[in-house]
C-alpha cells in the first residue's frame, strides 16, 4: 500500500489528529492504528469520539485498510498506509502529501557499511589485482573502495580492498594502459588516490598517504581555524542524518547513534569536534543533538515524514540551528516544494531556529530543496587547493572558478549555484574536509554536506559571543536575528554572488590567520 502523510490545518495533538484521519478516511475504510501511536498518545486515544473506528495493529487482516503508522511527536504530520486506488477525500481538517525521500549530499561512496563488488560484462574470477598501503608504514590499507576505468571498457570496475590491501577486479587483462584509478579509502583514516591516463600491471602497489592535520591543514582548518573550548557555548545544534558517533572526540553529542554509514558523524566533527590541536571542529563548546532519520543504512536515505519528526524533536529539545545535509532524490525542477518538510522548516523558523542546508551536488545546477526553501540557508561548496595532498582523489573536484588572490580558492565542480530562480547564500569549505567517523579515525570527504556543518559551527561561533540574540524570544525574529548576524560576518572569497552569495562566513578568530 502507498505511504501518505496527513498534515493538519490547525494545531492538534496526536490524539487529535488520528481523530481527523478517522473522521476523513473512515465513511470509506477500515481504520487501524499502529502500537507505536498508542505508545505515544497514551490512553485518551480510546477515548476519542471516533475510538470505535480505531483499533490497534494487531496482525494482517485481509480486509484492506487505511493504517496510521506513526504521528510526529507534536501531532502535526501522520504516516498513513492508504489501500491501493483508494482515492482520498479533500477536507477542511488537513491533507494527505506523498512521501518524498532525501540523501546525503557528500561525494564519496567509501563510507557505505556493506562493501559491494560490481563488475565489469561477463567476466570469469578475479585476475586483476593491485594493493593499496599505507605510504608511511607499508600496511596494508583495507575497506577502500577502488575503481578503475579502461579505455574502450564498457564500464568502470569497481571492488573494495580485503585486509591485505588486495583489491581483485573481475578483469581479464594483466596490464592495463591509459586508465584512470579512484581510490576513496574508508575508515582508516587515509586520503584518497586520484591517477589518471596511467599504466598499470596486474599486482602493483599504490601508496596511500594518512591524514595529518599537525603536519598539513585541510580547507576547513585553514579558511575558518579551528575554534577553542569557549566557541559555542551555549548554543545547542540539531544534527539530522544517520546518527552521531561513536567518538572519543565527540563527547558533546546526545541522541542517536551513527547507523553505520558514518555521514552523521563527519558532519559533527566539522560543527564541535574536540579532537586535540588542529582535529578540532569550529565550535568545540558547542551542544549536539543527534536525530537519526536515516531509514537505509547503505543508502543513508530518510523519508520527509522522518525529517519532519525529528525537526519536532529539535524544536522540543530547544536547539538553536538545525543542520540538513540532504537533499530531495529525485528532484528535477527547480520550482519542486514537498509541503511537508517545507512545514516543518517553518515551524522552526517560527521558534526562533535557524535551518542551514547544503545545497547540493548536481555539478551547477539550481540549488536544491530544501535549502532553496525561502527560511532556509543555502550553502555552496569552496576548496583550497594545497589542502589536498599531490594525487588526493578530492583533487577530481578542482575546477574554475577560482577565488581571490593566487588562485588558490576553487569552486567545487560538484557544488550547485544559484540559478534558474534560485539562490546561494554562503559559501564555506567543502572539499578534502577532514573530521570524525565512527571508531575513533578521521577521513576527508568532501560535498555541500561537508560545506554545511562548517556554517553552522561559525554561525554557532557567532551566536555564542552574542547573549542579546541568543537569550531573544523564541520567534521568527529571533531567526531573523542569527541569520542576520551570519549575513553581517561573511564576506567575499572572489567568486560571483551566483556562486557564493553574502561570501563565506569569518569571524575575528578566523580572520587571525586568513
Amino acid at each position: 500500500m502507498p505511504k501518505m502523510i496527513f498534515l493538519p490545518n490547525r494545531k492538534c495533538t496526536i490524539e487529535e489528529t488520528v481523530a481527523c484521519v478517522a473522521d476523513i478516511a473512515a465513511p470509506q475504510s477500515e481504520i487501524s492504528v499502529a502500537s507505536v501511536v498508542f505508545a505515544k498518545a497514551g490512553p485518551t486515544l480510546t477515548s476519542l469520539a471516533s475510538a470505535p473506528a480505531l483499533r490497534e495493529k494487531a496482525g494482517r487482516s485481509r480486509l484492506k485498510r487505511l493504517e496510521i503508522l506513526d504521528v510526529a511527536s507534536n501531532g502535526m504530520a501522520a504516516l498513513v498506509d492508504v489501500p491501493q486506488r483508494r482515492k482520498l477525500p479533500t477536507s477542511e481538517k488537513g491533507t494527505f502529501h506523498p512521501l518524498v525521500t532525501y540523501v546525503p549530499v557528500s561525494l564519496a561512496t567509501r563510507l557505505r557499511p556493506m562493501p559491494v563488488e560490481l563488475t565489469s560484462g561477463l567476466m570469469a574470477a578475479p585476475i586483476f589485482t593491485v594493493q593499496l598501503v599505507d605510504a608511511t608504514t607499508g600496511a596494508p590499507v583495507a575497506d577502500a573502495l577502488t575503481s578503475l576505468s579502461v579505455p574502450g571498457g564498457p564500464q568502470d570496475v569497481d571492488a573494495y580492498s580485503d585486509d591485505q590491501g588486495k583489491v581483485r577486479f573481475r578483469l581479464r587483462k594483466r596490464h592495463v594502459e591509459d586508465a584512470r584509478l579512484l581510490v576513496q579509502p574508508g575508515r582508516g583514516g587515509h586520503w584518497g588516490l586520484f591517477l589518471d591516463n596511467v599504466d598499470i600491471a596486474n599486482g602493483d602497489v599504490f601508496k596511500l598517504e594518512s591524514v595529518d592535520l599537525d603536519q598539513k591543514n585541510d580547507c576547513l582548518r585553514q579558511l575558518l581555524r579551528p575554534g577553542h573550548a569557549e566557541h559555542g557555548r551555549g548554543v545547542k545544534v540539531g544534527i539530522l542524518d544517520s546518527g552521531v558517533g561513536p567518538h572519543p572526540d565527540l563527547p558533546n553529542v546526545t541522541g542517536d547513534l551513527d547507523n553505520s554509514r558514518a555521514h552523521g558523524t563527519h558532519v559533527a566533527g566539522i560543527i564541535g569536534g574536540r579532537g586535540a590541536g588542529n582535529k578540532a571542529g569550529v565550535a568545540p563548546g558547542v551542544s549536539l543533538m543527534s536525530y537519526q532519520i536515516a531509514d537505509d543504512p547503505e543508502t543513508g536515505a530518510a523519508s520527509n515524514f522522518q525529517i519532519f519528526s525529528a525537526v519536532s524533536k529539535a524544536i522540543d529539545d530547544g536547539c538553536d540551528i538545525i543542520n540538513l545535509s540532504f537533499k530531495d532524490e529525485n528532484e528535477t525542477d527547480e520550482h519542486f516544494d514537498d509541503p511537508v518538510l517545507s512545514s516543518a522548516i517553518r515551524d522552526a523558523c517560527d521558534r526562533g531556529i535557524l535551518c542551514v542546508a547544503a545545497a547540493g551536488n548536481d555539478g551547477r545546477r539550481h540549488v536544491a530543496f530544501p535549502a532553496r526553501h525561502p527560511d532556509a540557508v543555502s550553502v555552496a561548496a569552496l576548496g583550497w587547493e594545497p589542502g589536498l595532498p599531490q594525487n588526493a582523489y578530492d583533487r577530481i573536484t578542482i575546477n574554475d572558478p577560482r577565488g581571490r588572490d593566487d588562485g588558490a580558492l576553487f569552486f567545487g565542480s560538484f557544488s550547485n549555484i544559484g540559478t534558474e530562480g534560485t539562490q546561494v547564500d554562503i559559501v564555506a569549505p567543502g572539499v578534502g574536509v577532514v573530521s570524525t567517523i565512527p571508531g575513533g579515525q578521521y577521513v576527508p570527504l568532501s560535498g555541500t554536506s561537508m560545506a554545511c556543518p562548517a556554517t553552522v559551527g561559525m554561525v554557532a561561533r557567532l551566536l555564542g559571543e552574542r547573549p542579546d540574540i541568543l537569550n531573544m524570544e523564541r520567534s521568527r525574529p529571533r531567526m531573523e536575528a542569527i541569520k542576520a548576524l551570519l549575513f553581517e560576518n561573511s564576506s567575499t572569497s572572489g567568486f560571483d554572488r551566483e556562486y557564493e552569495g553574502h561570501g563565506m562566513p569569518h569571524d575575528d578568530w578566523s580572520r587571525a590567520t586568513v
